[in-house]
């Protein structure tokens, strides 16, 4: 998101207010407060293949996506992006800092691998919230309650070192096989899947194009997952309505959000600033990026 900033915005923002908002080279997810957050105790780690474009099958989307959970929430999230945009951010900050005093920036932005998603389930609730960022804050669109009539097959199969169960449900449309285990007895699976007596440790679409096979689970220590405390609360279609407005004219939507702009993110000098140049360069190493067709979305619709 941070990339498409960087192009939309060099062309049109006033210089100030682009530094101020764009070099920051990240967002502030990392220092969120978090509402009620809980202590992390588990994360599942899939390879994810996803087939968008069915013209071409022998392309799969291929990525590491995680899962962590407490015992009340769980957070969905690709580990590849997280990886991509943390050397995204370090690059971008290096340059910056090897620029400071120039009056004349240029910066080599290059892509990101994977896909920047995130969901947080809220067990209690039996809801899922997708969280977005864009231009600094972050979104939270709700689905509301989201609950999957499972059905509960006699089926069993060993998945590592954990015996699954096989069930099949119904989620935004599209019917998913899944393989849980009871052993580990909590109530999650990976992005909206949830809502059976174990942890999804494997699930596919009946098509075979969305797949989620278990990696590898780790006990973890030191995390909290919650609701992001500052999150402003938003449909889908009020999320996609602001992206048209930013296209439509980037320089005004950046001035009707100038009092909540950071000051002086990096640290640095920005108010000598005159132009920032931002070229698009290659993208991180060995990925393999273009632009997206999507004619088989993972959702269909709402449930």
């Amino acid at each position: 998101m941070l990339r498409k900033l960087l192009l939309l915005s060099a062309f049109a923002l006033p210089i100030s207010l682009f530094a101020q908002q764009a070099i920051m080279f990240g967002d502030r997810a990392n220092n969120v407060k978090l509402k009620n957050p809980e202590s992390v105790i588990g994360q599942v780690l899939y390879d994810f293949t996803y087939i968008s474009d069915t013209t071409e099958a022998d392309k799969p989307q291929k990525e590491i996506v995680a899962l962590d959970f407490s015992n009340n929430y769980s957070k969905f999230y690709s580990q590849t992006y997280a990886i991509s945009d943390s050397l995204f951010k370090a690059d971008m900050a290096r340059q910056f800092s090897e620029q400071q005093g120039s009056a004349n920036l240029s910066f080599n932005a290059r892509g990101h691998e994977g896909s920047s998603d995130v969901f947080i389930m809220n067990k209690k609730k039996e809801s899922v919230n997708e969280i977005k960022s864009f231009v600094q804050k972050q979104y939270l669109i709700s689905d509301g309650k989201h609950t999957i009539d499972w059905d509960i097959q006699d089926s069993t199969k060993s998945i590592g070192n954990y015996t699954c169960q096989k069930a099949i449900g119904t989620s935004r449309g599209r019917q998913y096989i899944v393989w849980f285990t009871t052993d580990l007895p909590y109530s999650f699976g990976p992005r909206r899947l949830n809502g059976l007596p174990g942890l999804i440790l494997e699930a596919y679409d009946l098509t075979d194009r969305i797949v989620y096979r278990f990696k590898e689970y780790n006990t973890v220590s030191g995390k909290e997952i919650g609701i992001p405390e500052d999150a402003i609360a938003s449909t889908e279609k009020e999320y996609a309505d602001m992206q048209v407005a930013f296209k439509a004219n980037p320089s005004a939507f950046f001035n009707a959000s100038r009092s909540s702009a950071p000051s002086n993110a990096t640290g640095g000098d920005i108010s000598k600033i005159k132009s920032i140049n931002i070229v698009s360069g290659s993208p991180m190493p060995n990925s393999k990026i273009k632009k997206k067709v999507i004619n088989f979305p993972i959702d269909l619709a709402k449930d």
